[in-house]
């Protein structure tokens, strides 16, 4: 510890205190005697009294010395510096910011490293000089919001009291190039910036320039001290980086497999770390999984539902420090039975040759869409319910009775789906008389191609409208099956409005249209359903398109995937009908801004399933949230390349506890004290 002077110039004028003393020195010189018989009996009387004037004199000396000491040395400020740390500030006062970061890495422990890192701060707040300003950044993944310095303390350290480590991705090299932005609104030269953070690599951006702030006499590099909340340790972790749900047909209708990847960020090998899988609140899978240091381990969880519905849940590992990463969370549509009704226009006692054959067939295979079919004859049509239909499928049937075409089209409006499949059975005129505006586009003619040569004339399937959900799966070498269908004869479509081509023969002639009448869906397709017109029937296609069909037109297509969304990314969301706020992970309600075409923008900051609340309490699934899989990654920095990124001798990082600059003890306050009590000692004693 030693003795340091603020301003050592103003030191010299201590020498002042010698003036008292030549003052008393010059008083002591004695006068030569001379004798004198009068003065002699006074002199007498008073050498009593030269031990308590000598005393007196001596006190007032020091009285005045002590003035002329203490006062010029307390103008110097003079305090007591203990020996300086490895992370002590420069010489002079510094204008000072201090960056908290706040992302979800810093909840690993418990919060344990982000209370280190606060407990960092106020030490640094601590020991600020009283003419250094300061600003205090909390960076949590969100827009930094800087302020310029000031000499505030108590909302600085409410600033730091408050901070919370948050769920999302920071990026400390923005919140530095904030912190500087603060720092050059400062008039003082000395620019300084504390950084405390885990030293997790993913929160820098390796290829950006140091901080640097622009003053007049041009760029500056601040200092940067890093204070390692982590205090060198290593920070291991595993997480779940990815899950998929696909459809498991071994399983039959309502199948899933959650298909989820697991990462191991730590350098140890994990074993046998227990995965569970979670509907609502039942445990319904487990697995046990080795994932090797630093790499990962993919697996899958198989669950088949009971019943059709929206469930919720969970795939959650085993919890380690960092418990926020150890969950995705998922929202799915499970179809209920879809009740399809097949209506046979043309029967015939040989399976292969009857019209609904290969359309019941095609449809009780099974697969990812429950089904449960019923084929009546056209004969039977007038006298069957629709109230328990989901989907109507009509197979070259003749035009029925008006009544009959009015309770089809009744039942469209009202929510159900309605195939059409044409053949000889159908009189475009009599279509059109039924019908009317149910068919997607009114008949025409049918078409019938001619064979040339060897070769037997047939048109093939053309432009598909492959981002239409009927038609989705056959992106890639899926096509191939769609486009090897051979027709020779088909109907002629009228153009119209309203109806949507899913795919064209190759003469452009429509050869499947969709239309939307009230709440319901009609499809069309122009030839047959069974071999009589069309091969359609006997390619690898048919299956697949005709369950999709049913699915789409029973309005169950599309509910599969509910909208996943990474914390920090904004969420576009279509608002349902009286949908009056979402509710959050946390239970609190959002507010949703009253938006013009139903769609709103939404930036969560919690992992979980959010929902949309209505009046009469919540509603269904609006998204699910993850935390960002880059957070995950707790791989540290190594301090020097963190130095050299930062500036090399401009930058220190700092793994001890005691991160402050040197704590000074100040001595001029005392001197002045002392300097007041000398001057009032002097007034006492001349009094006396």
């Amino acid at each position: 510890m030693d003795v340091s002077l603020t301003h050592p110039l103003l030191a010299w004028g201590a020498l002042l205190a010698l003036l008292p003393i030549l003052v008393h020195l010059l008083q002591r010189r004695r006068p030569r005697p001379h004798p004198f018989a009068a003065m002699e009996l006074v002199l007498r009387s008073q050498r009593e009294n030269v031990r308590r004037l000598r005393l007196r004199r001596l006190l007032l000396l020091l009285a005045r010395t002590s003035i002329l000491l203490f006062v010029p040395l307390a103008v110097a400020r003079p305090h007591l510096a203990a020996e300086a740390s490895a992370v002590a500030s420069p010489a002079g006062p510094a204008a000072t910011a201090i960056v908290l970061d706040a992302s979800l890495s810093m909840r690993w422990g418990g919060g344990k490293l982000m209370e280190n890192a606060k407990q960092d701060a106020r030490r640094v707040l601590a020991d600020l000089l009283p003419e250094e300003p300061l600003s205090v950044i909390v960076c949590d993944g969100r827009p930094p919001k800087t302020e310029s310095p000031s000499f505030d303390r108590v909302r600085a350290r409410r600033r730091i009291d408050e901070a919370q480590a948050s769920h999302l991705r920071a990026d400390l090299t923005a919140c530095l190039a904030a912190a500087a932005a603060a720092l050059a609104e400062s008039p003082l030269p000395a620019k300084r910036i504390f950084v405390a953070t885990d030293l997790t690599a993913n929160a820098w951006n390796l290829d950006a320039p140091p901080p640097r702030i622009p003053t007049e006499e041009g760029e500056i590099q601040p200092e940067v001290v890093v204070l390692d909340a982590a205090r060198g340790d290593e920070l291991p972790n595993a997480a779940i980086t990815d899950l998929r749900i696909e459809p498991a047909t071994e399983l039959g209708p309502r199948g899933h497999a959650f298909a989820f990847t697991v990462h191991n960020f730590g350098s140890e090998d994990l074993r046998d770390l227990r995965v569970e899988l979670w509907v609502g609140e039942e445990l319904v899978n487990r697995s046990f999984l080795d994932v090797p240091a630093g790499g990962s381990t993919s697996r899958r969880l198989l669950h088949r539902f009971p019943a059709g519905g929206v469930f919720s849940g969970e795939v959650r590992l085993a919890p380690d420090e960092l418990v926020e990463d150890d969950a995705r969370f998922f929202v799915l549509h499970v179809a209920p039975d879809i009740r399809v009704l097949i209506v046979n226009g043309a029967p015939s006692p040989l399976r292969h040759r009857d019209e609904a054959f290969f359309v019941e067939t095609a449809l009780r295979a099974g697969g990812t869409v429950p089904l449960s079919v019923r084929t009546i004859d056209a004969d039977g049509l007038p006298h069957q319910s629709l109230d328990d239909v989901d989907v109507v499928f009509l197979l070259n049937v003749r035009a029925p009775d008006r009544p009959v075409a009015e309770r089809l089209e009744r039942f469209v409006r009202e929510g159900g789906g309605l195939f059409f499949a044409l053949g000889d059975q159908v009189d475009a005129d009599a279509y059109a008389s039924a019908f009317g505006e149910l068919l997607p586009l009114a008949l025409h003619l049918p078409k019938t191609l001619q064979a040339t040569g060897d070769e037997p004339a047939a048109a093939r399937f053309a432009d598909f409208d492959l981002d239409h959900p009927v038609l989705r799966i056959f992106h890639g070498p899926a096509i191939e099956g769609l486009e090897s269908t051979r027709t020779h004869r088909y109907f002629l479509l009228q153009p119209g409005e309203g109806a949507r081509v899913l795919a064209t023969f190759d003469d452009g002639a429509p050869a499947l249209v969709e239309r939307s009448i009230g709440q319901g869906r009609v499809i069309l397709f122009a030839s047959t359903a069974d071999r009589d017109w069309s091969d359609w029937a006997i390619q690898t296609s048919f299956l697949p398109a005709m369950q999709q069909m049913a699915a789409y037109l029973a309005r169950t297509l599309g509910k599969r995937d509910v909208l996943q969304v990474r914390l920090g990314e904004s969420a576009a969301l279509e608002v349902p009908e009286g949908a009056r706020a979402l509710l959050g992970p946390d239970g609190r309600e959002h507010p949703l801004p009253v938006v013009e075409g139903g769609r709103v923008t939404f930036t969560p900051v919690l992992p979980g399933v959010h929902r949309f609340v209505r009046e009469g309490g919540a509603g269904e699934p609006a998204f699910t949230t993850f935390v960002d899989p880059v957070e995950s990654d707790t791989r540290r920095l190594d301090p020097r390349e963190l130095r050299a990124l930062l500036g090399g001798n401009r930058a220190r990082v700092s793994v001890e506890a005691e991160i402050a600059r040197p704590r000074e003890t100040p001595l001029w306050s005392l001197l002045l004290f002392a300097g007041l009590l000398a001057f009032l000692s002097e007034g006492w004693l001349l009094r006396r």
